[in-house]
């Protein structure tokens, strides 16, 4: 498939995303003329936005600040189609970083308690056999 060509119909698509220059989202509908729509967003930024507030060249600029790594663990997921997934300040709203999906789980399952967490460690420590 070539990129900015539409599978369906062949046609050529010239719209580029606004934030990151790939090309534009193709989207098939009767309700479109030709049948067919670019939009001018592509993939991961409309999905970035649409979860995170931001677009893909902050989610970039946090990738490359972590190392391309997990900010907890370190493991490098680039190859993971999923990617890493973005935290976010719950009282500010805005990215703290990107973790993995394990790491990401458990800081929001501890509610970013920190109360709670150094309870985790105590109660790992006192039920942890050297």
């Amino acid at each position: 498939m070539q990129k900015g060509k539409s599978v369906r119909t062949g046609q050529k698509f010239t719209n580029k995303c606004q934030y990151c220059g790939k090309p534009g989202r193709i989207i098939h509908s009767k309700y479109y003329a030709n049948g067919v729509y670019q939009r001018k967003d592509c993939t991961k930024c409309s999905n970035l936005l649409m979860r995170y507030g931001i677009d893909s060249t902050t989610y970039d600029e946090l990738l490359e600040k972590q190392g391309g790594t997990c900010a907890v663990c370190d493991v490098n997921l680039c190859s993971n189609s999923k990617g890493l997934r973005v935290d976010l300040d719950p009282y500010t709203g805005e990215p703290r970083g990107l973790l993995c999906d394990v790491h990401h789980e458990a800081v929001v399952g501890i509610g970013n308690n920190i109360h709670t967490l150094e309870r985790i460690v105590d109660y790992l420590n006192l039920n942890t056999q050297p």
